[in-house]
């Protein structure tokens, strides 16, 4: 049976996945610099090994999907045991929309910043984390 689409039956996909933030131990964050959901979201899992839900003894690297990406939207957290475990952020958060809605619609200057940084306020707690190794 042939197959649909473009590229042919066995033939490697392009990659396009981009290296954001290099490999680091989660513990060598400060608290709260990784959002919180993403750690409950490894503890609470029942249908993974004891040793993964101990997000705090793992290492996390951050991707980006596409070079394009404005930040990182894939996270790996690489366990002791050598699983790893994967999160994608999909879609834009309602902050992302609304800053953009505003540069459309509002002319630059005093008002706009504000305005954006009134967004950031309220968004703080939805973020996506981004590092530097040095």
């Amino acid at each position: 049976m042939p197959r649909l689409g473009r590229i042919a039956d066995r033939t490697p996909r392009p990659e396009t996945q981009v290296l954001a933030c290099p490999r680091k131990a989660v513990k060598s964050f400060k608290p709260g610099f990784i959002p919180t959901k993403f750690m409950e979201y490894l503890e609470h899992n029942q249908k993974i090994a004891t040793c993964c839900r101990h997000p705090e003894d793992h290492d996390i690297e951050a991707r980006k999907s596409h070079p394009n990406e404005p930040g990182p939207d894939i996270y790996i957290f690489h366990c002791t045991c050598g699983r790893k475990h994967t999160i994608f952020c999909v879609g834009g958060s309602a902050a992302s929309i609304a800053i953009s809605n505003l540069r459309k619609n509002m002319p630059p200057g005093p008002d706009l910043d504000a305005q954006i940084a009134h967004i950031m306020a309220e968004a703080a707690q939805d973020r996506r984390p981004y590092w530097e190794v040095r």
